[in-house]
């Protein structure tokens, strides 16, 4: 697990609420992720990122092909799933359901499982609105400018998916 810091007085009190924003699609490296393959991903996901604890929100957009497994393999609760077609349809409807200037009342940190650049503004306005903003990278590229505008960011370890789920780099 690879972490990497853009600030010295980065610090994350407990009990603090977070936002968790998950690009699905972009953390599997695609829509043709087999339901062991979501499932892992959580699992990995859990494992090297901060726990989802009471009082946080949770929010994984997918488009509807990726929605076809992922729906019932998905945690039943304490999830909100969002789903858009087309050309960044997941990733808009991820955007859609974020009011940052509401949402950063009620959260001190946003994490966004996704390299993808479109994220950028979103970051960038969690961070001026008070929020600590983390990265959290799949198997999507991360985008620098992204990378640049989060105080953390973290690559998850998987180095292949095979037909058994992901498996861990060592």
């Amino acid at each position: 697990m690879a972490h990497f810091s853009n600030s010295s007085n980065y610090s994350c009190a407990v009990g603090n609420r977070t936002l968790h924003a998950i690009d699905l699609e972009n953390e599997l490296g695609g829509v043709d992720a087999s339901p062991q393959e979501i499932s892992d991903f959580f699992h990995v996901w859990s494992l090297h990122t901060s726990t989802v604890t009471p009082g946080d929100r949770v929010i994984v957009a997918m488009s509807h092909r990726l929605a076809k497994r992922a729906w019932f393999v998905l945690p039943r609760q304490g999830i909100q799933r969002v789903v858009g077609s087309g050309q960044d349809g997941a990733d808009n409807a991820l955007l859609h359901a974020i009011d940052i200037t509401h949402d950063s009342r009620r959260f001190s940190r946003l994490v966004i499982g996704s390299g993808d650049g479109i994220f950028t503004d979103l970051a960038l306005k969690a961070a001026r609105s008070g929020m600590q903003v983390e990265q959290v990278v799949g198997r999507g590229r991360p985008s620098r400018r992204l990378m640049a505008a989060c105080t953390l960011t973290t690559q998850l370890p998987f180095d292949q998916v095979c037909g058994h789920g992901l498996v861990l780099a060592a």
